[in-house]
């Protein structure tokens, strides 16, 4: 608390507040990306089906991933989609039914909230492990880092508006229902 308290918070000599961006981990696939083809292209193929984020130990809070069975070297799309305020991976992944909607044809991540709802601090607790998960689906399948798109719905709509502005970089598209940028500095925005 006392480290947080001796941020800045006098106006810049225009007389307005620096923005307080987020700040993603050096190192990590939102500050260095990810070469093509990752390294899960040429490793054995991970487990496929419907499984648990947790169990996994990639999110302790848990979440589903969609894993299709796939060809062994393809390339597939990452869709990843944020539950509103204190909902679950599961019930976004149950209301959204995008299992039938992508066919097979991308892997799916539906992660938790840390505390029930999306972080959009500086250091966001939530951005980080985004960050984490990304490396590592990269690491165990054959994704396409050209292709990761983010979908959101209320305080997860806020949150991937959120990562979009911050890192842009990572995503291809984002999809947002029932969200607004108002909740965060979009002085953060690097592009549209």
């Amino acid at each position: 608390v006392l480290a947080a308290c001796s941020t800045s918070t006098e106006p810049d000599a225009g007389g307005t507040f620096a923005p307080l961006c987020f700040n993603p981990p050096d190192g990590g696939v939102f500050v260095s990306g990810l070469a093509s083809p990752v390294p899960g292209c040429a490793a054995q193929a991970g487990p496929t089906g419907v499984l648990d984020l947790a169990a996994l130990g990639w999110a302790p809070q848990g979440g589903v991933l969609v894993v299709p069975d796939s060809p062994p070297g393809t390339p597939l799309p990452v869709v990843f989609a944020f539950h509103g305020a204190f909902g679950t991976g599961a019930d976004l992944r149950d209301r959204l039914a995008l299992d039938d909607a992508v066919d097979g044809g991308a892997i799916l991540v539906y992660p938790a909230a840390i505390n029930g709802t999306w972080d959009i601090t500086q250091v966001s607790p939530d951005g980080r492990r985004v960050d984490r998960l990304i490396a590592h689906l990269a690491d165990t399948y054959c994704i396409d880092p050209s292709r990761i798109y983010i979908s959101g719905f209320s305080a997860g709509a806020v949150f991937i508006l959120y990562l979009g502005c911050n890192v842009p970089q990572t995503f291809a598209g984002i999809a947002v229902i029932a969200g607004s940028d108002a909740r965060f500095d979009t002085r953060c925005c690097t592009k549209p």
